[in-house]
């Protein structure tokens, strides 16, 4: 919730921070990942039964395995790391990265003298660091140090001074002079921003649909009611060169401006889970995971 975020640390050294691993599906040890699901199904899991753990991690295991290709007529097998675009990988990967952090960072105090706050996507981080642009570089150099030996590492990050934006997935953001959370739109350079051509073979609800789901992105994103206008405006404009009509676009992205900006509430945490089946028998298995919230 980018409305939440409020600092009375904003001194000459609160820094906005951003992280990135790399590669880090190759990076992954399936074992190591099977590893932090055994040690989340454990803490959050107790009322399982050791059989039925154990047919949730053969099962798992079986998706790693089951990872094969083929290329010219020949079949390969996955030789490192876990499945990119796996049914369960983005929350197995989830789920091994904070287990590795929570063992070796976020349980090291010394580590995280200087960190406010972090916030975590997968492989992507973003916080509040207080210190100086050095000291943040010799915290990430010590916290390498610690997550290559599972085989991680963080490769590019950012740090910026107060009211500088820095950027984390689609947003960037800063904290202005009075400690409050400011958003924006991030795009990188080779976004062409180019749509769905209107008189292409589709419904028109699709078009309407595409200019209401873009507008209110932004209006998700942004905090700031002027930004937002600016950024639409820049939005409407890419909708006309794909050739939307200008009286639809324009009706759309009128309502977006003129809509109150909330978020929906957070899910309740107190009953967070791994997996949510009834029964190995009953149901599908749905990968539910809170264990990876940096926050925990």
């Amino acid at each position: 919730n980018t409305d939440a975020g409020k600092y009375e640390l904003m001194n000459e050294q609160g820094r906005s921070i951003s992280i990135d691993f790399k590669a880090l599906y190759d990076s992954l040890d399936p074992d190591l990942t099977l590893e932090a699901l055994t040690c989340a199904i454990d803490e959050l899991r107790s009322e399982w039964s050791d059989e039925f753990k154990k047919w949730i991690i053969k099962l798992v295991k079986a998706s790693f395995e089951a990872s094969v290709g083929q290329f010219e007529g020949q079949w390969y097998r996955q030789k490192k790391g876990v499945p990119t675009g796996g049914s369960l990988c983005v929350q197995i990967a989830n789920i091994a990265v904070y287990y590795v952090l929570r063992k070796v960072v976020y349980s090291n105090q010394e580590f995280m003298a200087n960190v406010k706050s972090v916030k975590r996507f997968i492989d992507d981080g973003a916080g509040l660091f207080d210190g100086t642009k050095r000291q943040y570089s010799d915290f990430i150099n010590n916290v390498n140090t610690e997550i290559s030996k599972f085989g991680l590492l963080i490769d590019e990050y950012s740090v910026a001074d107060n009211c500088t934006y820095i950027s984390f997935l689609d947003i960037k953001f800063c904290f202005d002079q009075d400690g409050n959370l400011q958003t924006d739109l991030f795009t990188k350079e080779t976004d062409s921003r180019a749509y769905l051509f209107y008189g292409s073979c589709h419904p028109n609800h699709v078009y309407s649909s595409i200019v209401y789901s873009q507008c209110l992105r932004l209006r998700r994103i942004i905090n700031n009611d002027e930004r937002l206008s600016h950024r639409i405006d820049e939005l409407v404009q890419c909708f006309y060169n794909s050739n939307f009509p200008k009286k639809m676009v324009e009706k759309i992205s009128k309502k977006v401006k003129s809509l109150p900006r909330k978020l929906p509430p957070p899910r309740d945490a107190s009953h967070s889970s791994i997996l949510v089946p009834s029964s190995p028998v009953k149901g599908s298995i749905r990968v539910i995971s809170t264990f990876g919230s940096d926050t925990d």
